[in-house]
């Protein structure tokens, strides 16, 4: 005896029923990992590091060049700091064939900020080494700033 075939409309239907349920279950998993990952994000720009990082999540390209690379990174983006996702998709032959998308950690895709989370301690070691050079070099620049203070003042008050 052959299997009666389902219709399009019942598969649709009881797919449908089954999706309610994990749907709240995706939605109540993302609440409980973004509170923590918006603590992090408020206790870094309490930081005021004022520098960026980012690191890789997944990376993948093909023979040809084409390639899809997925960031976390701490940077400023609209005009604010904090953590972010970034998909960048291309071919490395061809520079004007790539394209990028940024979104708020909070805002990106939930599939990606699933693995996004396992970026976050090589992205705050970044952060880290980045914040140390970039002190390093800025006091390295105290006595060139200085010199180059004096310098101007000198020539303002001449020209008074």
């Amino acid at each position: 005896m052959a299997e009666q075939e389902v219709s399009p409309s019942d598969r649709i239907a009881s797919a449908f029923a089954d999706l309610i349920p994990v749907a709240k279950t995706l939605r109540t998993a993302d609440g409980a990992v973004l509170i923590p990952v918006s603590i992090l994000e408020a206790d870094l720009n309490r930081l005021n590091l004022g520098v960026a990082a980012w690191t890789f999540v997944s990376q993948a390209e093909e023979p040809n060049g084409d390639f899809e690379d997925w960031s976390v990174g701490y940077a400023r983006h609209q005009g604010r700091w904090g953590l972010l996702v970034k998909f960048e998709a291309g071919n490395r032959r061809d520079i004007g064939m790539s394209s990028d998308d940024i979104w708020f950690f909070s805002d990106a895709p939930r599939f990606i900020r699933s693995k996004a989370i396992d970026g976050l301690p090589k992205l705050i070691e970044a952060l880290v080494k980045v914040s140390r050079k970039t002190a390093e070099r800025l006091n390295n620049k105290v006595h060139d700033a200085k010199a180059l203070q004096v310098a101007v003042r000198a020539i303002a008050a001449e020209k008074k």
